[in-house]
């Protein structure tokens, strides 16, 4: 029997993997093992990592805290679903779950989650409820929420609540009929099947995963004895991100890389579209294997590089084994160390940039351009020409 601690992996029963052992029981015959491989991390550091932490003396003492609130702390003890930490100055015990490491899900919470162990410090998180009664509180480390926070665009009561405000929460649980959906301050609310999306969703959890972090438009409160009853709308049509006064469209797309970067624990996606040099090591049918020459730039020149022959046919003749080569840095898989390489004379300097493209061929592309114009494409033309390779100006709309 194994035990795997730690995983950035999504396990599944049968499923191979490649593990490293950390302890063997022989009498119980269990062995317990991680998949973290990094020949760079030694065995002693993995365990310290998953030691528990020698037991602290917590404060119960809530009332130095409020829902709403920037606090910082260190991790004291890993769980299967959580981390808790002890909150700076105050002592509080805090419980931080793995879904709130991050806005985003998946493969990204997973490695985050690997990263963090005993003593891992979070400098920024903000306290979402508070446990009177056991003197604990739940914070979370998501950005949105954080600078939600910090922007004071956070309700920490129902009563606060008005009808047309739009503010950041997460997907509490998924039921047949919607989406409950928490606010800081244990502020709860309904999104409703059918306010979930423009488009028709048959179930919840076909759009939806818990924890994910979800920005809402209050659609109606109906006051009660108890507090008030919200119902909330996802809808992209309903939902103005620039209404939360403190989240930026491409807030989600940038964080999402910076955590990825942040995750790797290496600085590295910053290098993406730099040129660089690389020095070409084999010469291969379908690509060019290189390593990285530049020791100034952040990547690794441990790292391997790779380079298509679709991107260096410009260049197929300069690719000589030890040659010394301009190169532009296309993708970068910091957990791999594996770089993706373009020699193409549209992305090195001293070439044609992208604006100024290859005119057209004269003849039957041509006349297929003008008809184009004209607004008559014909099903084959538009066929032939998503099956031509043509290089083109984009704008990424977030």
């Amino acid at each position: 029997h194994g035990l795997v601690v730690g995983g950035s992996k999504r396990l599944e029963p049968g499923k191979s993997i490649k593990c490293r052992i950390l302890t063997c029981d022989s009498e119980r015959r269990r062995i317990r093992v991680t998949d973290n491989v990094d020949e760079g991390v030694s065995l002693d550091e993995l365990l310290a990592k998953l030691a528990p932490a020698k037991p602290t003396e917590f404060s119960t003492d809530i009332s130095q805290v409020a829902p709403g609130q920037i606090v910082s702390g260190a991790v004291v003890r890993i769980r299967s679903e959580s981390a808790m930490l002890t909150l700076d100055g105050s002592k509080l015990c805090a419980v931080l779950p793995t879904g709130h490491y991050s806005d985003h899900r998946g493969a990204i919470a997973d490695k985050i989650a690997a990263r963090v162990g005993v003593n891992t410090r979070f400098e920024e998180l903000v306290v979402v409820s508070i446990n009177a009664e056991r003197g604990r509180v739940m914070v979370s480390a998501k950005p949105a929420l954080v600078k939600a926070a910090k922007a004071g665009r956070i309700v920490t009561s129902s009563r606060e609540v008005t009808t047309g405000m739009t503010l950041i929460g997460w997907v509490k649980k998924l039921a047949t009929f919607g989406a409950f959906i928490s606010f800081p301050g244990s502020v709860s609310a309904l999104a409703p099947l059918e306010l979930l999306s423009d488009r028709y969703v048959s179930a919840p959890e076909d759009l939806l995963q818990p924890d994910q972090t979800v920005i809402a438009y209050v659609s109606s409160v109906e006051e009660s004895a108890d507090g008030n009853k919200i119902r909330v709308s996802l809808k992209r049509s309903a939902v103005d991100i620039s209404a939360t006064q403190c989240i930026d469209p491409a807030d989600f797309l940038l964080g999402y890389f910076g955590e990825l970067e942040g995750a790797a624990g290496e600085p590295v996606l910053g290098e993406i579209g730099r040129q660089t040099t690389v020095k070409v090591k084999q010469k291969l049918p379908y690509g060019v294997v290189v390593t990285p020459a530049d020791e100034s730039a952040a990547i690794s020149v441990e790292a391997s590089g790779f380079i298509t022959a679709e991107q260096a046919k410009d260049r197929i003749d300069e690719c000589k084994e030890g040659a010394l080569l301009t190169a532009c840095v296309l993708d970068v898989d910091p957990e791999k160390a594996i770089v993706d390489y373009s020699l193409r004379s549209a992305l090195v300097s001293g070439s044609a940039n992208l604006s100024a493209a290859t005119p057209a061929k004269k003849g039957k592309a041509s006349k297929r351009s003008k008809t184009a114009t004209n607004g008559d494409i014909s099903q084959k033309v538009l066929t032939d020409a998503l099956h031509k390779k043509q290089e083109t100006p984009v704008v990424v709309e977030v």
